[in-house]
């Protein structure tokens, strides 16, 4: 079981994955693809069963992102399944109707200029840890 499911568009892998090792780097387990898609795999069942696993739901909220229908669908799954959600707002942008349906009640985290990585693992760990 991991900890974390990261969520976020392939235009944004370099940022979602600099935060997946400085979570891992803490001790914290994520899930995130494609690295934890098993070759031979169907996709989106080991995306499903990623989401199932995890504890806390980690979204890398970018123009791409938001733009994503997989990314929408990854966020409907984490809401269906009542996972806390932690929305990482890395790029201004205005949510879609879709998105701003599942989030609208989320606080989000946005990073200063100093990206706050010691609050933003706080607050991982604290959820990651009620959960």
């Amino acid at each position: 079981m991991a900890d974390i499911f990261i969520s976020y568009s392939s235009k944004d892998e370099r940022i979602a994955n600099e935060i997946c090792v400085a979570f891992e780097n803490e001790g914290l387990n994520c899930w995130i693809a494609p690295r934890n898609i098993q070759v031979g795999k169907e996709y989106g069942g080991e995306i499903i069963k990623g989401i199932e696993g995890c504890k806390v739901f980690f979204l890398c909220l970018s123009k791409s992102s938001n733009e994503s229908q997989h990314v929408l669908r990854e966020v409907e799954r984490a809401v269906n399944r009542k996972l806390p959600i932690i929305v990482y707002q890395h790029e201004e942008t205005v949510l879609s109707k879709s998105l701003e349906y599942f989030l609208a009640s989320t606080q989000w985290f946005v990073p200063n200029e100093n990206n706050d990585m010691d609050e933003l693992l706080r607050i991982v760990k604290e959820l990651q840890e009620k959960s």
